[in-house]
């Protein structure tokens, strides 16, 4: 890394401007108002320019003394003119040039009115800035449309002066743009510490940065807006949004397994030995315990208690070429349906695992409880869709282990991938799985989408 070399004068320039730049504007200041009072116009005219070139000498020389600070950029000052603002400089033109052009001491007297009224106006508005820091609490994780608290400190450093009408903005940047929070607070009482407190709701899942903060003012008249940026360091991790499964149709509930993955899912547990009861209509005969059965003169049956294998591996499919304007929404709605059914299945205490092709291969290896459902729902979350790999290429390239002796879910995004991948993972795996397509009729019957709230 290099660092740019500022010659050795530039340094004692700038000290030396800034122990002149006051008594110069002190002085430019008396100078116009004595001239004014006389109804000298070359020296009102001289003493009112001299008062902005103090001001863009003091901008130039702070820019100069940048690069002493080591490469770190401070934020400085930024200045708009509002729309009444604007009007004002208008008047205080037309009214100066006919004042001065005339010699009326009325319009004198105005003029000197508005130049009051603007340099009033820079010097509370730099006030209001001045000396203040901010400091940003988000929590780590949130989840996308759902409301998190956000905490906002703004530590207002002057010992005897307050701060007025601050406009404070964070501004949340992340893959999918920036979002921004707006408050605001009407004063800061000298060495003190305001401290904010508000709900936030970002629809977007993914990891939300802060890096800035803007405070801004209009104080005291609303003629200009000056602001700052303070720079601050926070994130939070935003889990896509959940909705609701129906439990008929989870892959470990009853209902579910009579549709057909009974047999399935009979091959994958085991069985232990539970009791003896009597033998009833429909009981397998391979079942009669016949001792029992010849010394009480009935038929008496074993009854097993069934371990079913409650391993569910959900396979996402993230591939989503350019062109197809209708699979992004789609590509969320499969996102926020894995994460849904990996919430409630790890819920139930069964193991998940989970694997799709973003960008690069994302997998999480199988396990079950809490911070299993964070794992997965953290990549969930920051997971982007892929251009070139498709279903296919994550089938191929998975270990089998990972999804051997266990349930797929395959979550595809069109009817036509479903078929396929149901195909390829028939072949692949087995009949243990289960393919669900975003865009089909069945998916809202199957999926509730999330509320308001983000969080069903």
């Amino acid at each position: 890394m290099t660092t740019e070399r500022v010659p050795a004068y530039a340094g004692r320039l700038t000290r030396a401007f800034d122990r002149v730049k006051r008594p110069l504007f002190l002085a430019f200041f008396a100078v116009a108002l004595l001239a004014f009072i006389a109804r000298h116009l070359p020296l009102f005219v001289a003493a009112t320019f001299g008062i902005p070139v103090i001001g863009v000498l003091h901008l130039l020389m702070r820019r100069s003394t940048l690069p002493l600070l080591g490469g770190y950029l401070r934020m400085g000052r930024y200045l708009r003119v509002t729309r009444e603002g604007k009007i004002l400089l208008a008047l205080t033109v037309i009214i100066g040039v006919t004042a001065i052009n005339a010699r009326i001491n009325l319009l004198l007297i105005v003029l000197g009115m508005l130049f009051g009224f603007i340099i009033i106006s820079g010097v509370l508005s730099e006030n209001s800035l001045r000396r203040m820091t901010a400091k940003l609490f988000l929590p780590s994780i949130a989840y996308a449309g759902a409301s998190f608290p956000a905490r906002l400190s703004l530590r207002n450093g002057k010992k005897h002066l307050p701060s007025y009408s601050l406009h404070v903005e964070v501004y949340f940047e992340g893959n999918d743009g920036a979002f921004v929070s707006r408050s605001y607070v009407l004063k800061s009482p000298p060495d003190s510490i305001v401290t904010l407190e508000q709900n936030l709701s970002i629809e977007v899942r993914g990891r939300k940065i802060v890096r800035r903060v803007r405070v801004a003012t209009r104080f005291p008249f609303g003629f200009f807006e000056k602001w700052s940026y303070h720079p601050v360091e926070a994130e939070v991790l935003l889990f896509p949004k959940l909705g609701r499964i129906p439990g008929r149709f989870l892959p470990v509930s009853n209902e579910f397994r009579n549709q057909g993955a009974r047999k399935v899912l009979a091959k994958l547990g085991r069985d232990e030995f539970w009791g003896i009861r009597e033998y009833r209509d429909g009981d397998n005969p391979r079942h009669i315990h016949w001792r029992s059965s010849a010394r009480l003169r009935r038929r008496l049956v074993k009854e097993y208690h069934r371990e079913e294998s409650q391993n569910v591996c959900i396979l996402l499919d993230a591939h989503v070429p350019e062109g197809v304007p209708e699979l992004p929404d789609r590509f969320e709605q499969a996102v926020s349906f894995a994460a849904t059914l990996a919430h409630q299945l790890l819920r139930q205490d069964c193991q998940v695992s989970f694997a799709a092709y973003g960008r690069d291969l994302v997998k999480v290896t199988a396990d079950r409880g809490s911070r299993q459902e964070r794992r997965i729902l953290s990549a969930l979350a920051e997971i982007q869709p892929s251009r070139d790999k498709a279903f296919q290429d994550l089938v191929k390239d998975l270990d089998p282990r990972f999804i051997s002796d266990t349930f797929v879910v395959a979550v595809m995004l069109d009817g036509i991938r479903e078929r396929a991948a149901r195909a390829q993972l028939y072949r692949s795996h087995g009949a243990a799985l289960r393919t669900v397509s975003v865009d089909s009729q069945a998916f809202h019957l199957l999926f509730q989408p999330p509320a308001a709230g983000g969080v069903s």
